[in-house]
């Protein structure tokens, strides 16, 4: 009778008869209802190399905590040998971000898993290394920090006020802060669907926050306080003769179905285990749609890493589906467009808001299809932007009533009655396409394939649909964008 053999992960549980079960697993649900082995092929839901350059559409970059217009004119994040090179600066707490334009949603049942591989010089330098799946509220990575190699899991919790008329304080009941803390305060104005960070302004004491300004009635305050569990794996690391200095494959696992342990590899060996189970009294994660990131921080020396491609993938995973949702013009209310030497006229803006319900929004877009239709022959703009300027008036964001985070201008004013007029300076956006709209018809561009051509939007970042009347003089225009949300 063949037993299978007992490794690192599965030591505390039964051994498994592969004469009586039949199975290649180490637990019972290796087969399915009926016994048959289960095979699972992993499915990536972001990759990336830096072959060429550390290209726009696919990353963004953070130099001292200010994002960069464009990722490929970094001087810190850089191409180097095919693989990514990071430094963090010369100064003392310089930093540098490299993080992925999409939250790879995970999927439900599934295994996650993060894969890349790197070498870290100087590892005992002053500074601070990142790599995995993470925002600043939630993730999975390893940390190289002044010479100490750590496995680190990181959790948010929050709570939320509505404040009356010029209060000051709130009491913090629904977090423990501890000294190892990070603690992230943010504020939406009662008139406004936009969430901003404050970093100045408040004081926190005794679980206590004070603003040294009264809010005024109905603005929402978050506080967000994120810890990071952290396990020491250098010496675990130096007993297998891994030279870190050197080019090593890091993995992480995780089973999380908003419990889960999490499993971190180190040249396929596995060196260390977060037991979750039967131990946590919440979830082990608030939000498992990471996006892949590296970060460098100068702590005194500094330092850099260079890294090679980088994976998430779904264990048994596939194509996901999206949640449709459309923004439209009111059919009875079109915009007036002018002639091609006049600015763009904007027909319809989609925003997908860096913080949603306060927290950071993991929640990207997939663009469907852009249809317009014209009573005189007209042009239609598809331009993206981070930092869009209006030309003429301002941005007047909508919130859904759907429960969605996507946030619209469809040119017309709060209830949707009058058109505002707004234009767009196009040297601040890229144009994505451009079209011919004839008179008295419809035209509409679609993604020509949704499953291969990843058109994204993610937090941050603006679609804007603009129109121009092919002559002098005026054609009135509506639009409709098509999305899918990944919820």
């Amino acid at each position: 009778m063949k037993n299978l053999p007992i490794t690192s992960r599965n030591i505390n549980a039964p051994i498994i008869d592969l004469d009586r079960q039949g199975i290649l697993g180490y637990n019972d649900l290796a087969s399915d209802a009926w016994g048959k082995q289960k095979v699972v092929s992993d499915y990536s839901l972001m990759h990336c190399m830096a072959t060429f350059d550390i290209s726009p559409k696919v990353w963004y970059v953070d130099e001292n905590n200010i994002e960069l217009a464009n990722s490929s004119l970094s001087t810190r994040a850089t191409p180097k040998k095919g693989g990514f090179n990071i430094d963090s600066g010369a100064s003392i707490n310089d930093s540098t971000v490299l993080r992925g334009k999409r939250h790879p949603r995970y999927q439900p049942n599934r295994g996650w898993i993060f894969s890349t591989a790197g070498v870290l010089p100087s590892k005992n330098a002053l500074g601070k290394r990142i790599f995995g799946g993470y925002t600043e509220e939630s993730g999975f990575f390893f940390e190289l920090n002044n010479g100490v190699l750590y496995a680190v899991v990181r959790q948010a919790n929050w709570q939320y006020w509505t404040a009356t008329v010029s209060q000051t304080t709130f009491s913090i009941t629904d977090c423990t802060i501890l000294p190892t803390s990070t603690v992230i305060v943010r504020t939406r104005s009662a008139t406004s669907n936009i969430w901003g960070t404050v970093t100045t302004g408040y004081l926190i004491a005794n679980s206590v926050l004070t603003f040294t300004t009264g809010l005024a009635a109905g603005d929402r305050v978050m506080v967000l306080v994120v810890d990071d569990r952290k396990a020491d794996i250098t010496q675990t690391v130096v007993s297998m003769g891994v030279d870190i200095e050197k080019e090593v494959v890091y993995d992480i696992q995780s089973q999380w179905r908003g419990a889960g342990d999490v499993f971190f590899f180190v040249n396929l060996t596995l060196v260390y285990t977060y037991k979750n189970l039967g131990v946590n009294t919440q979830p082990s994660i608030s939000n498992p749609a990471l996006p892949i990131s590296f970060t460098a921080i100068n702590q005194g020396n500094q330092v850099s890493m260079l890294m090679g491609c980088a994976d998430v993938s779904s264990e048994g995973g596939m194509v996901d589906k999206v949640e449709y949702l459309a923004i439209v013009n009111k059919p009875q209310t079109p915009i007036p467009v002018t002639g091609v030497t006049l600015p763009d006229k904007v027909l319809m803006v989609v925003y997908t808001p860096t913080y949603f319900k306060g927290r950071h929004n993991s929640r990207d877009f997939q663009v469907l299809r852009v249809t317009a239709s014209t009573d005189a022959n007209a042009f239609l703009n598809v331009y993206r932007s981070r930092n869009p300027i209006w030309t003429n008036g301002s941005l007047l964001l909508k919130a859904r009533t759907d429960g969605s985070s996507l946030l619209y201008d469809n040119g017309l004013d709060s209830i949707d009655a009058t058109v505002r007029g707004l234009t767009l300076d196009i040297a601040s956006a890229e144009l994505i396409s451009t079209f011919r709209v004839p008179a008295n018809d419809s035209r509409s561009l679609d993604n020509p394939h949704p499953t291969k051509v990843d058109y994204t939007l993610s937090h941050g970042d603006y679609l804007i649909i603009t129109g121009l009347y092919e002559k002098n003089g005026v054609a009135n225009m509506l639009s409709i964008i098509e999305l899918g949300e990944e919820i």
